[in-house]
């Protein structure tokens, strides 16, 4: 019991990182008028990385709970990639509000 506790202890490092990123990151892009855009994004997310990591790492590695926060690390790492790369463009911020 306390060796799989530890363990998620050590898989919240990474968790903290990507999901602040994502904090920062995509109210930012929405502020700066790329509502669509950060929906878009989410939602891709989600659909293409998320859930079929999930499946592939709590199903058919039987990594349970660990896959599940490890398919959602990745998630987040992406969402915040994409979303720090359009804050990175000459696109954002760019519209009117």
């Amino acid at each position: 019991m306390i060796l799989a506790a530890s363990s998620f202890m050590w898989i919240q490092i990474p968790y903290c990182f990507s999901a602040v990123g994502v904090n920062v990151c995509e109210p930012a892009v929405r502020v700066g008028g790329d509502v669509k855009y950060a929906m878009i994004n989410i939602t891709v997310c989600v659909l293409l990385i998320r859930l079929p990591l999930t499946y592939l790492f709590c199903i058919r590695n039987s990594f349970g709970v660990a896959g599940i926060y490890a398919a959602n690390i990745t998630s987040l790492t992406a969402r915040f990639a994409v979303d720090y790369l359009r804050i990175r463009s000459e696109k954002w911020g760019k519209r009117e509000l």
